[in-house]
């Protein structure tokens, strides 16, 4: 404020006054919703008041509170803000009117700041509340520089809301009609707090507030209502508050929950259950006949009942509650709980022995149960049943022989009975269904069979001669026997039973099993033959007895033969040789009695194998011979050929001789069959070798009248494997080295010692296992010195300017290489050593021809054939980029190779695509610059050399890895300032990265920099000098999505680092 400025003259009126400012109260209570009127939720907030004068504005802040009860209101942390003119004489007034009116009070001391920001004045404003409502008033007095300070105002009511109380119960089941509520956050001496039903908001008590805020209403259940929500609120003066946090209450009910709805029960075990009002008395009836099904019992504290049920008889029965509070009336739940009573099943009593597989029978079932009947105490199931609709079961049981037990569960829905009463039964042992006759001896009979084990075997005799029957016999590990004795031969009827102990020292027997048994003289039995030439008969029989063997024309087979130690034996009347299937028929007799029949036996006798002598040496074929049976047709066949040759019988001996020569030198195998009564024999084997005939060797090499050198290799052909091969000097009779051993037949060779230089006449002669073979035909030659070889070049081959010429030659001797044409040697007097001979040469570009001579011992030789090859570049050598060195789209290859010559740069690939070329300098240096359109991957680059016409070697290939993917630099900015240390931030593909220098690759700013699918960031693990900067990225790739393992460099913009 200026000088001179007048506070009253500029201040508004007071309601009271009768004035129209928008500030004046008393319309506030009239329009609660007037835009100037707050309703706060709680008893803090902030003041915000907004002064606008024409052009002018001020703006007004604070911190409120009013105090619990509304008796107190305060202001505190206050902030201003005026519109910026670049003055510093602003005046803030505050005016608080509640019970109690503060006056006008400025804040500032004539030093309010007007830049348009906001700024924090050190006071604190009270005023005393009427529990209902504030007035905050506000005026600035704008300072300006001409003329008098505008005064411009602004003012808004705030409302006082008490807080809400808080119930903490009771919610839930309650026990009592009396229900007593509790809370906390209550106002005493100032509050008043009123519980209120949530349907209707009738209220239901008034609370008693103590001094710490917690209070208590204590009122009945409204009539009529088993469920009740509640609120509470509460009041102060006239304010009143929000409504509390709601509870809800009910009465307990009583209930049958047990048996569960449509349950089934075991009679025996038959409880009802439920919940009700402690101290009721509680049971079960039958619904609408009140007829009681469960003992009478106290409803416990814990609101629960349990009455132990009545025996109530098989089927579906209904149930509900009847519960009574003292002397009161009896009621009943609504429910009518339906369940099933399962009792136990009786089985029927039976005295008649039984079968081990019987029918049982029984009643006291309900419909559709399943029945299982079991061995008492033991527990087995023994058979099962199902319930028909009259109660009654039956079920097929099988069990043990001897006195049993039985008892019956039924089962109805999964549940069981409980067992029945047992009831006992005699059960027979199993019908015997087979018994076995022998006869030991002449006057005894053995009877014996399987039975069951634990069982005794009683035969007895129910007809025939007078004997005497065997004794009772115990069955064990399920087979008995036993043996009559003196026995005489007659048919009798006999009668076998089984018997078990019924367990009161009597017996309980099994239905009889009836056999007839006839003794009489036995048949032979166990007949064998011997299967020779003239076979022998054997068998067992009985003592005494004679037997007959016989053909099938009842002639004798082999002689008659006595029984004795009960076997016998006799050898055929003749030889029968190879026989097939013949019969004969064999019997026994004794004291004018024969056995019941005639046994027949099939008899077959298989060839022996014919014999094969040692076969006699004829040639490539020998003399086969030997001995067979004179009527059987033979067959020979050899192990070199699968071809079945017949060879003629003479009446028992036989011979042959394959006209087909077999192999020399290796092991033959002559294989005879003879095939008599259709029936192969063994077969008869001899082995056997043929010698192989010498063969005449033949020189191929050299050839007649051929010169040689001193150091030669004698060639030819039919040759023997393991003969030794001697070559030999014609001229003189002389051996030419040592013999040499041949490892395969055909194709030969053989080295000679060093030879003189002259003519020579030579021959070959081999030897085999001390048989030598004819002479070879002669072979004429001369020892000369040869012309020298060339390794390098070869004819049309491409060798560098700078070369070395090699080859071999006779050493010790002297090469000397002529170009085409010219007079004087290229090269002379090159020494042949042991690995030949080699001389270094340098010749322009284009195509050469030379020659070459040598020269031993003053010896000189034919000169070569020319030979005409190129000289190229030399292959160009790639520097740059390393071995698997990543590489972007555009790369910079480079590397040295001889001035003058162009280096092209391909891909090292199958397409040899070229991708640019350039001469390389006076300083040995090229360099190409490439750009790829290829997807990125593993590359291969090689670089050719190029003088008038020629190209070098392809250079080794430099594997690259191609990066195309380019990521992205963010940050820094183009343009942008940064400090140290330097961020970089940017986009990528998942992988690693690294920031450079944009100058020197090799000065990392940041490493190992962890790119993700959000993007990539890292500081720089240097300071940068101050001044602009520029830097690249490049990242290795792992996500493998198109094979791509690195990516292409990226460049940022120019940035510009502050100095420190």
């Amino acid at each position: 404020m200026g000088a001179g400025d007048d506070l009253e003259e500029s201040e508004p009126k007071d309601a009271s006054q009768g004035d129209d400012n928008e500030g004046a109260v008393s319309h506030i209570d009239d329009a609660p919703d007037s835009e100037d009127v707050s309703f706060p939720g709680s008893l803090t907030g902030e003041v915000f008041l907004e002064a606008i004068g024409g052009s002018l504005w001020a703006n007004f802040t604070a911190l409120y509170a009013w105090s619990a009860d509304g008796r107190s209101f305060q202001l505190t942390r206050p902030k201003y803000s005026a519109k910026d003119n670049g003055r510093n004489k602003g005046n803030v007034y505050i005016k608080l009117k509640s019970a109690a009116d503060t006056g006008w009070r400025e804040l500032t001391s004539d030093n309010g700041i007007q830049d348009g920001k906001w700024h924090e004045i050190n006071a604190t404003l009270e005023v005393q509340g009427n529990a209902r409502l504030v007035e905050v008033w506000f005026e600035y007095v704008y300072d300006i520089y001409l003329g008098d300070d505008p005064h411009i105002y602004a003012d808004k009511t705030y409302r006082f809301v008490p807080s809400a109380p808080t119930i903490t119960g009771p919610s839930g089941e309650i026990a009592t009609a009396s229900i007593t509520v509790t809370g906390y956050g209550g106002i005493h001496g100032a509050g008043w707090i009123t519980v209120h039903n949530a349907d209707g908001d009738g209220l239901l008590r008034a609370a008693e507030i103590k001094i710490d805020g917690s209070w208590t209403a204590i009122f009945d259940m409204p009539s009529g209502l088993d469920t009740l929500t509640y609120y509470a609120i509460q009041k102060v003066d006239t304010a009143t508050s929000a409504k509390s946090n709601q509870k809800t209450i009910y009465r307990a009910s009583t209930t049958l929950t047990e048996p569960a709805a449509n349950a089934i029960v075991r009679a025996d075990e038959l409880v009802f259950k439920g919940r009700g009002a402690p101290g009721n008395q509680i049971w079960a009836v039958f619904p609408n006949a009140g007829t009681e099904l469960s003992e009478r019992v106290s409803v416990n504290t814990e609101k629960t009942w349990e009455a132990r049920g009545k025996l109530l008889a098989n089927g579906p029965w209904l149930a509900q509650a009847a519960y009574q509070s003292g002397s009161g009336p009896i009621r009943y739940t609504e429910e009518h709980r339906s369940f099933t009573v399962l009792g136990k099943p009786s089985i029927t009593r039976s005295t008649a022995n039984k079968e081990m597989s019987f029918t049982v029978y029984g009643r006291d079932g309900i419909e559709g149960a399943s029945v299982e009947v079991r061995l008492d105490v033991i527990g087995r199931p023994v058979g099962q049943g199902t319930v028909a609709s009259n109660g009654s079961w039956n079920a097929r049981v099988e069990v043990p022989p001897g006195t049993i037990s039985l008892v019956a569960e039924q089962t109805y829905q999964t549940v069981p009975s409980g067992l029945s009463t047992a009831q006992a039964f005699k059960v027979r042992p199993p019908k015997l269904t087979d018994v076995t006759v022998t006869t030991p001896t002449d006057t005894s009979v053995k009877f014996e069979g399987s039975g069951y084990t634990g069982s005794t075997v009683q035969i007895t005799v129910v007809s025939g001669p007078d004997a005497p029957a065997p004794g009772p016999v115990p069955v064990n590990g399920g087979s008995w026997n036993t043996t009559a004795t003196n026995w005489p031969f007659g048919s009798y009827s006999v009668k076998a039973v089984q018997r078990f102990p019924d367990g009161d020292n009597g017996w309980i027997d099994s239905q009889p099993y009836t056999f007839p048994v006839n003794l009489r003289l036995p048949d032979p039995t166990d007949i064998t033959y011997t299967p020779v030439y003239r076979p022998v008969f054997s068998g067992k029989g009985f003592n005494g007895a004679t037997v007959k063997i016989l053909n099938p024309d009842d002639s004798p087979a082999a002689p008659e033969r006595t029984v004795s130690g009960g076997v016998w034996s006799s050898p055929a009347s003749a030889e029968w040789g190879p026989t097939f299937k013949r019969q004969v028929k064999i019997r026994q007799f004794k004291d004018g009695q024969e056995s019941p029949t005639w046994q027949e036996i099939e008899v077959t006798i298989p060839p022996l194998a014919p014999v094969m002598h040692v076969p006699v040496e004829n040639g490539l074929s020998p003399n086969l011979s030997g001995t067979c049976w004179p009527e059987a047709v033979l067959t020979l066949t050899f192990s070199d050929s699968a071809t079945e040759h017949p060879v003629e019988n003479n009446n028992g001996t036989w011979s042959f001789r394959r006209t087909e020569p077999f192999a020399p030198e290796v092991t033959h195998t002559a294989t005879l069959i003879q095939t008599a009564a259709q029936q192969p024999s063994p077969p008869a084997q001899r082995t056997f070798t043929v010698a192989t005939p010498m063969r005449k060797p033949v020189i191929t090499y050299p050839a007649p009248s051929a010169e040689v050198g001193r150091v030669l290799t004698v060639r030819g052909r039919d040759g023997m494997a393991e003969a030794s091969m001697q070559v030999r000097d014609a001229q003189f009779q002389t051996e030419l080295g040592e013999p040499k051993v041949l490892t395969a037949d055909g194709e030969w060779s053989v080295e000679l010692p060093v030879l003189e230089f002259r003519p020579y006449t030579i021959d070959a002669q081999q030897t085999l296992r001390g048989e030598p073979s004819e002479r070879s035909e002669t072979l004429r030659f001369e020892v000369v010195v040869l012309p020298p070889e060339f390794d390098v070049p070869q004819p049309g081959g491409n060798l560098p300017r700078s070369m070395t010429l090699s080859g071999k030659g006779m050493q010790g001797g002297r090469v000397d290489i002529w170009l085409q044409g010219a007079s004087e040697p290229l090269i002379e007097d090159v020494f042949v050593g042991a690995d030949g001979w080699s001389a270094d040469v340098t010749l322009p570009v284009g195509e050469t021809t030379i020659v070459a001579r040598q020269r031993f011992e003053g010896r000189p030789s034919k000169d070569t054939a020319p030979l005409t090859f190129n000289v190229v570049p030399a292959a160009p050598f790639i520097e740059t980029p390393a071995t698997d060195e990543p590489i972007g789209r555009r790369v910079v290859v480079s590397g040295f190779g001889v001035p003058g010559d162009t280096v092209t740069v391909k891909l090292g690939d199958a397409t040899h695509a070229v991708l640019g070329s350039s001469p390389v300098l006076e300083d040995r240096t090229w360099s190409v610059t490439v750009e790829f359109d290829l997807p990125g991957g593993l590359y291969g680059l090689m670089a050719v050399a190029s003088s008038e016409g020629f190209d070098s070697a392809d250079s080794p290939v430099r594997s690259v890895v191609l990066g195309t993917y380019q990521p992205s630099i963010d940050v820094p900015v183009t343009g942008g300032w940064v400090d140290n240390p330097v961020r970089f931030e940017g986009e990528g593909r998942p992988g690693v990265g690294r920031v450079v220098s944009w100058f020197n690759p090799d000065q990392v700013w940041a490493s190992d920099l962890n790119v993700e699918a959000g993007g990539w960031q890292g500081g720089a693990s240097q300071s940068l000098a101050a001044g602009g900067h520029w830097c690249r990225f490049r990242q290795i790739i792992t996500d493998t999505a198109d094979g791509a393992t690195a990516s292409d460099w990226v460049e940022s913009g120019r940035f510009e680092v502050r100095p420190h």
